[in-house]
């Protein structure tokens, strides 16, 4: 890979490499400046990537891919820009240059990457990260840091962050032994302690259901990766405020939310969110309230959020933005769906996870469509080098 040692000490493709990952997947709510510190990693990362422009080429990737993530883009800002004003207190121009920025990219280096035989040394640096921060992350939990608000964020923050750590170890590992099995076990059984210690009920159904979808992945269940599978799931999630009142009034739901999660039958007051949906979009549905608005305007209907991933993006970029995002996993799991590798048995097992936990949560952001990015580019067979 390019380096550039007449300016810094090690390789810039390392530098750039742990700034996406600090500026994607990192988010420290107790410390004062880290949001505003990722426009400087990203920074960092496009200065790379405008070194390295000669790599962009990806022929690999499909146009419609390529063009569904530009439709995406573009409804966002049209979504951002056509609402200065209208939220009170967010600048979401700001807001949707740095979700964009860190979707463009997590693309563009991914792809500097594999063109340079490197995927394998990328993901080594990220699951070096990830393990640090695991552990103190869960010493965190454990304490009880800050009264519920842990070190990287709310326990939905570490639970979601676990499935990333997790992911990234279930595709560095290259033989399954005995040790990596009991270990994989371990690991499993060790994110699902953290989210009851945490109170993460969202989490504990997560981990249950990736270690099952992994589980058949590896068992050669292709079904996992079926296109098909993956949008429909999508497509239900998002529906979810339309039907729950069926699923709610079987009795395997009330054991499951009631005896096992014990939790409420309201969901945590979402069935409230739900049945408010209309009025909290308003007319709005085709353009959108712009990136990161969902928050101040469910406030005004005395909701944190719309519950719903999917929604969300419907919520803030309208339509076609939310068109666009189930386009664009239709694509890439189409491109993917022949496909053996550790890569694509994992990511597709995390993102049926997060589908079906949309319908409760906002599990669609710029982080997942980053790995969903990751699977299109990091699919492609190659020879590694050391970075």
């Amino acid at each position: 890979m390019v380096r550039v040692e007449k300016y810094i000490p090690i390789s810039f493709t390392i530098v750039a490499t742990v700034a996406c990952y600090m500026v994607t997947f990192v988010s420290l709510p107790w410390m004062w400046g880290y949001n505003k510190a990722k426009y400087f990693f990203l920074a960092v990362v496009f200065s790379y990537i405008a070194y390295n422009i000669r790599f962009l080429k990806c022929a690999w990737v499909s146009l419609a891919t390529k063009a569904t993530l530009i439709i995406y883009i573009a409804f966002s800002f049209i979504a951002s820009i056509w609402n200065i004003g209208d939220v009170t207190g967010t600048n979401m121009v700001a807001q949707c240059i740095l979700h964009c920025g860190i979707i463009s990219a997590n693309f563009c280096l991914a792809v500097i990457v594999s063109n340079n035989h490197g995927k394998n040394s990328f993901l080594s640096i990220y699951t070096g990260i990830s393990s640090f921060i695991y552990i103190i992350t869960d010493l965190s939990v454990l304490v009880g840091y800050k009264s519920g608000s842990f070190f990287i964020g709310t326990k939905f923050s570490v639970a979601f962050f676990h499935f990333i750590a997790l992911s990234l170890f279930l595709i560095k590992t290259k033989e399954w032994n005995k040790r990596n099995r009991i270990l994989i076990i371990i690991l499993f059984a060790e994110t699902l302690v953290i989210n009851i210690i945490s109170g993460c009920a969202t989490g504990i159904v997560g981990t249950v259901l990736f270690a099952l979808f992994v589980y058949l992945n590896f068992r050669s269940v292709r079904a996992v990766r079926n296109p098909f599978l993956q949008v429909s799931t999508l497509l239900i999630s998002a529906a979810f405020p339309f039907w729950y009142e069926l699923l709610l009034s079987s009795r395997f739901a009330k054991i499951v939310v009631e005896d096992i999660l014990h939790k409420q039958m309201t969901l945590t007051g979402r069935t409230v969110i739900y049945s408010m949906l209309p009025q909290i979009i308003g007319r709005n549905y085709y353009w959108g309230y712009g990136i990161n608005s969902n928050m101040e305007i469910c406030m005004r209907w005395g909701a944190v959020n719309i519950q719903n991933g999917l929604l969300k993006i419907f919520m803030e970029s309208g339509i076609f933005g939310a068109i666009s995002v189930i386009v664009l996993v239709f694509l890439v799991f189409y491109q993917v769906r022949k496909t053996d590798s550790s890569i694509v048995k994992v990511i597709s097992s995390y993102w049926l996870v997060i589908s079906i936990l949309s319908a409760i949560e906002i599990t669609i952001n710029a982080s997942t469509l980053v790995v969903l990015l990751y699977l299109s580019v990091f699919s492609k067979q190659e020879k590694e080098v050391v970075l």
